[in-house]
């Protein structure tokens, strides 16, 4: 009944995955198309709002042993949140490099979020110039910050170095199709007062 109440809304849960490094050698691997993809980094807290409130936020832990889920558990209505984190927030300390962050939503597939979320893309070691020319070019206009991975000499670390935005002045994606009038206020200047 617990789990029934904890997911009413909807028969399947989103779940996304993050993490807290863009310079992991493993994570570039599994995750980035061996260094042909990119990273992007996010403002989490702008993020997470998808138009509602039912999502939940929470690091992975990492342990050696599985967790033990028990009746006192699920019957913490109140708790959700920790319940949730028990159940699907726990991994093998095998997995610890990749520094996990989940955010749990009620609803699975595609997510509404504010574009403004995003502040970063890194390019991984082996991505094509023409394919980092036609990311910028997308997210032109946006102040996003551009790294590029190199590989550290004599070691197998990564670090990421500033790139300069090649349309740093280019009229903002999608602008022609849906413009933002000039004296819009934006939220992320306005006074909490």
């Amino acid at each position: 009944k617990s789990l029934r109440e904890l997911f009413e809304k909807n028969d399947s849960v989103g779940i996304y995955s993050l993490s807290k490094s863009c310079t992991d050698e493993l994570l570039w691997a599994h995750y980035a198309n061996s260094h042909d993809g990119f990273c992007i980094e996010y403002e989490l807290d702008t993020l997470v709002y998808f138009g509602r409130n039912d999502y939940y936020t929470f690091d992975v832990a990492y342990s050696d042993n599985p967790p033990n889920l028990h009746i006192s558990d699920m019957l913490k209505i109140n708790d959700k949140v920790s319940f949730i984190q028990k159940l699907i927030g726990i991994k093998s300390k095998r997995w610890a490099y990749e520094k996990e962050i989940r955010v749990v939503t009620s609803v699975a597939g595609l997510q509404q979020y504010d574009y403004r979320s995003v502040k970063a893309i890194y390019f991984g070691l082996r991505m094509p110039e023409e394919r980092k020319q036609k990311v910028m070019k997308r997210l032109c206009g946006r102040g996003i910050k551009y790294y590029q991975i190199h590989l550290k000499n004599n070691s197998y670390q990564f670090s990421a170095e500033a790139i300069d935005d090649q349309y740093p002045t280019d009229m903002k994606y999608l602008y022609s199709i849906a413009p933002i009038a000039e004296y819009a206020v934006d939220p992320s200047a306005l006074n909490e007062k």
